[in-house]
C-alpha cells in the first residue's frame, strides 16, 4: 500500500503503535527561583531536568469541558506547541526541541505555589543567548536585514513549517544576542490555529489557537507561508533544501508526533487521526509543488 492510500484505520493503527512506544517523561529536578517565576499559570516557568537540561514549562490543561475560554485557549495552545515543535525538529527548522515533562506532587507543594500542578506538561528546551524582544509583523525589516546569510535558510525552513501546519497570523521571531544573530521561532501555540476570531461579547478579534476537523478540511492547499515569503528574500534553493527534508518525513513519524501528546490533553483520538491525515496531505502538496513540478 502506498502512502497516498492510507485510510483512517491505517492512521489509527500507526498512532496507537506510536503511543505504545512513548517514553516515560522526565521529571523536573528544580525550578528557578524568583524573579524567573511566572506571574500566572499561563506564563512559562524555567526549570531543569535531572541531566541539567534547562527548559521552559507551560502548564497543560485537560478537557473538555472547560471552566473558561482562557482554559480552552491554553489547552489547545500547548497541544499546538508540542506538535509544531516536533514537526520543526523533523524538518530541521529553528524551533526549540520540545518534550513532555512530569511535575511531581512533592515539587508542587515545595516550590510552585499553585502556578503549576502535578502531572504532565509541555516543555521546550532553553535556547542560549536569546534576546527577550520578539519581532512581529511590524518588524519585517528586522527579519530581512538581520544576518541574512545565516537567517535566510532558517526563514525558508520556517516558511515551510508555517505553511505545512498553517499559520493564520501572529508571526513572532526572536534573535540570538550573539554575533551569529540567528533567528528562532519560540512561541508556536498559534500554529494550526484558526486565526483571529470574535470571542464572546468582546468586540475585538483575538488570536485563537483552537481548531477542529471541519476547520482543518476547509483550509486551502498548503503553500509557503506568505507573510514570511513576502518579507524575506530567501532563494529557491533554500526552499528546495527544506522541502527535500520534508519529503523524507514518513507517515510513521507524523503518527509519532501526534501520538506524543498525552492522553488527557485537549485532543481526541478522532482529532489525532484527522490531524495526521491533514499533515500528511499537506506534506505531499508541498513536495509536489516545490520538488516534483520543479524537476519536471
Amino acid at each position: 500500500m502506498g502512502e497516498s492510500d492510507l485510510t483512517s484505520d491505517d492512521w489509527e493503527s500507526l498512532i496507537v503503535e506510536a503511543m505504545d512506544r512513548r517514553p516515560e517523561p522526565p521529571e523536573i529536578e528544580y525550578v528557578a527561583k524568583k524573579p524567573s517565576q511566572p506571574k500566572t499559570w499561563m506564563d512559562p516557568l524555567r526549570a531543569a531536568l535531572q541531566d541539567a537540561t534547562t527548559c521552559w514549562i507551560k502548564a497543560s490543561r485537560t478537557g473538555p469541558p472547560f471552566s473558561s475560554l482562557v482554559d480552552q485557549l491554553k489547552a489547545r495552545s500547548v497541544v499546538n506547541e508540542q506538535i509544531a515543535g516536533r514537526l520543526g525538529e523533523l524538518l530541521g527548522a529553528p524551533t526549540p526541541s520540545v518534550l513532555i515533562v512530569r511535575v511531581s506532587p512533592n515539587r508542587v507543594r515545595q516550590e510552585l505555589n499553585g502556578r503549576i500542578w502535578a502531572g504532565l506538561h509541555h516543555a521546550s528546551k532553553h535556547v542560549e543567548s536569546l534576546l527577550d524582544r520578539e519581532y512581529k509583523a511590524a518588524d519585517t525589516k528586522k527579519w530581512r536585514t538581520t544576518a541574512p546569510d545565516a537567517n535566510y535558510p532558517r526563514f525558508a525552513a520556517l516558511a515551510v513549517l508555517y505553511g505545512w501546519t498553517s499559520c493564520a497570523g501572529d508571526h513572532q521571531f526572536h534573535f540570538e544576542g550573539t554575533d551569529k544573530k540567528r533567528v528562532w521561532s519560540i512561541d508556536n501555540g498559534m500554529l494550526l490555529g484558526n486565526g483571529k476570531v470574535k470571542v464572546g461579547d468582546d468586540p475585538d478579534s483575538k488570536w485563537w489557537p483552537d481548531w477542529d476537523l471541519n476547520s482543518l478540511s476547509a483550509r486551502p492547499p498548503a503553500s509557503l507561508d506568505q507573510m514570511i515569503q513576502r518579507n524575506v528574500p530567501f532563494s529557491n534553493n533554500d526552499v528546495r533544501d527544506v522541502v527535500s527534508r520534508l519529503e523524507m518525513i514518513s507517515p510513521q513519524q507524523i503518527a509519532s508526533v501526534v501520538a506524543a501528546v498525552p492522553d488527557d490533553w485537549y485532543i481526541s483520538c478522532r482529532e489525532r487521526i484527522g490531524l495526521a491525515q491533514y499533515l500528511h496531505e499537506r506534506r505531499q502538496t508541498l513536495v509536489e509543488q516545490y520538488l516534483t513540478k520543479g524537476e519536471s
